[in-house]
């Protein structure tokens, strides 16, 4: 099955795989709703390791999921699938504290809001690329 996939930096990644983030926030927004996998991108550049540990949030949503410390997150693969619901300016959002703190909600940036998002039952190791990109995910991996 085709999906659009997003690469998505961590933690955001493993946030939105296991819903504890329902927004993805970006610079851009996109006309395409539908089928959207989330993909673990292999940098860390939207934070570094000190950042992390300085966010509350971050520590306990990732803590949470039962991974101790930031380097041992999965990276290069795909994690999830989802739907994209929509995509709406920051500013026009009321979201919740937590919410707010897992995502970059500066004015002029975009929302992108992902439902009935549903684990892989295996990660799947690709490279990921710049914007929405498509991938042909075997019937296997899907939940």
């Amino acid at each position: 099955m085709e999906v659009r996939v997003l690469s998505v930096s961590q933690p955001w990644a493993l946030l939105l795989a296991f819903g504890l983030k329902q927004h993805e926030t970006r610079d851009w927004k996109t006309s395409y709703r539908g089928p959207l996998a989330i993909h673990a991108s292999r940098s860390a550049r939207s934070i570094d390791e000190a950042t992390f540990y300085e966010n509350p949030d971050l520590r306990w949503a990732v803590q949470r999921l039962g991974y101790g410390s930031f380097g041992v997150l999965p990276r290069g693969v795909l994690l999830a699938v989802g739907t994209l619901a929509d995509v709406a300016a920051t500013e026009a959002l009321d979201v919740s504290g937590r919410e707010r703190a897992l995502g970059d909600w500066t004015p002029g940036r975009w929302a992108w809001r992902l439902e009935q998002v549903r684990r892989l039952h295996v990660r799947v190791p690709v490279r990921g690329h710049a914007g929405l990109w498509r991938y042909d995910l075997q019937e296997e991996a899907l939940p």
